[in-house]
């Protein structure tokens, strides 16, 4: 998933690792907790990813399909990657960059069920730049997303017919 960072966002498909800043990230961010080899042989996985994306970073919390959390839990989470990163860009003079947290779920979070629930929600991880995509919502874009790309294609091929048709029939020499 890490590799196909568009499949969250089809807007990120040149989405990049400046690997000065990722290590920045790691350190500063991070605390380097998840990201060292002891953690890598621990877990086996690594559930947070930071990248360069438009101008813009990205971190990215992955949880796994069938964890069920709430906003107030996830919020309490990413707030410290969200109050470390603008620490971080405003020690490097970048302060003017923005930064999103991406939190990636299998499962619709807990308070959702509430009325106005994913409202609040969204509200309140705001504060903290972040919002939250699941599973089946990165699946849906990433399908209408290829959707595109393939009825693009086909009438980019169209296209190219006509001007190798036109092309042809114009038999002029180089």
């Amino acid at each position: 998933l890490f590799k196909h960072l568009w499949l969250i966002d089809p807007s990120w498909d040149r989405a990049a690792t400046d690997i000065v800043m990722e290590r920045e990230v790691k350190k500063a961010v991070l605390n380097n907790e998840e990201f060292d080899g002891k953690y890598m042989e621990e877990t086996g996985r690594v559930d947070i990813q930071y990248r360069k994306s438009g101008g813009g970073h990205v971190i990215i919390e992955l949880k796994r399909s069938n964890v069920l959390t709430d906003t107030s839990n996830l919020y309490s989470q990413i707030s410290k990657y969200h109050r470390k990163m603008k620490q971080l860009l405003t020690s490097l003079g970048r302060s003017n960059e923005s930064h999103e947290i991406i939190c990636l779920v299998g499962r619709d979070l807990k308070d959702w069920s509430e009325p106005d629930g994913p409202a609040e929600s969204r509200k309140v991880l705001e504060a903290a730049n972040a919002r939250v995509v699941t599973y089946r919502e990165m699946i849906g874009n990433a399908r209408r997303a290829y959707d595109s790309y393939l009825a693009a294609s086909k009438e980019a091929g169209r296209i190219q017919q006509v001007i190798d048709a036109l092309d042809a029939s114009l038999d002029i020499d180089d």
